[in-house]
């Protein structure tokens, strides 16, 4: 039987960033963290292409929290509690610089994964934090407010606080551990995917970028305005996987069968797109329609859209028939796709979903029932769209859990 004080399961960013917070201002407490894998931050290691998207730059959002399809209004306080400017003097004064890239995203100026890796290992070297790797929980029980941890090689774990740090709760065993414990939570469901388009009228455009639509799905409220990318299985792109993640619920009760509507032109109203068509026409009025250059649209899709309309080649632009040029407006702006299915987006594999935030008291991350007990990162129905917003909310949960740990008053540690 091994005790501590503070026993963290986990040991990815959420419960790393725990432990260390609490070592920090409890120095006296013995702290373990309890992985079942071989290896600590392995979804760090490979986040990003291998660079670790740590946090976003708060002063390119007016409000962080926006940024959070389940979540948002609840992440108000946490992130007034530890935000992203606080991760990003975290890392400074631990010798970790970071970058910010264009779109706000911001990575270690070594465009390295393993430096923040490395940080947060050495961190824990440092303040004697021992993490016991290839233990997997088996069962978790609670005896007079303190908590006994079977493992499934048998041994046996006490301690008076638990943070629990497991990530997404997409895995049967994970149900099954928190059901367990009585812990209330909201079904799971993939998000940040591309969009499968079998039989795309797109095909063989691959690679092809845009840097402005809007995409809508069809017969609903969600809709998203960004770059776009045409792909071998049918579209991704930054304004794919921000629609995958609002409609993340939707599109899974629907098993991934919805169409979807593109406006090539989004920064035209009706009224206006109408009227730039027709001055266009006009403008071109000699020119061969299928010969036309319009700035915003690819010369390739240009063609592809041609081809789709069935308008003869032998036509010139003033030539169009009123229903060619309707035909024309709803290809530019209601071009729409059959989806069918999904595809996990490089290394972003994130769930909406997760513990009910109703039943967290989110000024020290405690399951309101179960005092001593802590839950913190993706296993709390909180997610973000791409762009650091999902680590932002694992190092600010695990802050807050973590400084908590041993106190019922919140204060804020800076």
């Amino acid at each position: 039987m091994i005790s501590a004080d503070l026993i963290i399961v986990g040991a990815g960013a959420s419960g790393i960033f725990a432990a260390l917070a609490a070592k920090e201002k409890y120095p006296e407490k013995k702290i373990l963290i309890l992985e079942k894998t071989t290896k600590a931050l392995s979804k760090v290691k490979i986040s990003g292409g291998g660079r670790c998207n740590v946090t976003h730059d708060w002063r390119r959002v007016d409000t962080l929290t926006n940024f959070y399809p389940r979540g948002h209004k609840e992440l108000r306080n946490v992130f007034s509690a530890f935000s992203a400017e606080d991760t990003i003097l975290w890392f400074q004064n631990r010798n970790v610089k970071l970058k910010i890239e264009d779109d706000g995203r911001m990575f270690p100026i070594t465009n390295s994964s393993q430096t923040i890796v490395d940080c947060l290992l050495n961190e824990c070297d440092k303040l004697e934090i021992k993490i016991v790797y290839s233990t997997e929980i088996d069962l978790i029980e609670i005896h007079d407010r303190k908590f006994s941890i079977r493992t499934k090689c048998s041994k046996q774990y006490f301690c008076n606080k638990l943070i629990l740090a497991v990530g997404g709760l997409n895995t049967t065993k994970g149900i099954q551990l928190i059901r367990s414990l009585n812990i209330e939570s909201i079904e799971t469901v993939p998000s940040l995917f591309s969009f499968n388009i079998p039989n795309s009228p797109l095909a063989g455009l691959e690679g092809l970028s845009l840097e402005n639509c809007e995409i809508q799905i069809s017969e609903s409220k969600f809709s998203v305005s960004g770059p776009i990318i045409i792909t071998h299985w049918g579209i991704s792109g930054p304004a794919v996987l921000k629609l995958s993640s609002f409609a993340a619920e939707q599109l899974f009760h629907q098993n991934y069968n919805f169409k979807i509507l593109i406006n090539f032109f989004p920064e035209y109203n009706e009224i206006q797109f109408f009227e730039f068509i027709q001055k266009t026409l006009k403008n071109n009025s000699k020119i061969k329609f299928y010969n036309l250059k319009i700035k915003a649209i690819p010369s390739r899709l240009f063609q592809r859209l041609f081809s789709i309309s069935k308008i003869s080649e032998s036509k010139n632009c003033a030539d169009l028939s009123k229903s060619e040029i309707q035909t024309l407006i709803n290809l530019f702006t209601k071009f729409t796709l059959s989806c069918s299915g999904k595809t996990t987006y490089k290394d972003e594999f994130v769930t909406a979903g997760g513990i009910d935030l109703k039943k967290i008291n989110l000024k020290n991350m405690e399951y309101k029932t179960i005092p001593g007990l802590f839950v913190v990162g993706e296993m709390i129905n909180v997610d973000g769209i791409t762009g650091g917003f999902n680590f932002q909310n694992a190092w600010s949960t695990g802050y807050i859990a973590g400084v908590n740990s041993f106190n019922n008053d919140f204060n804020k540690i800076n």
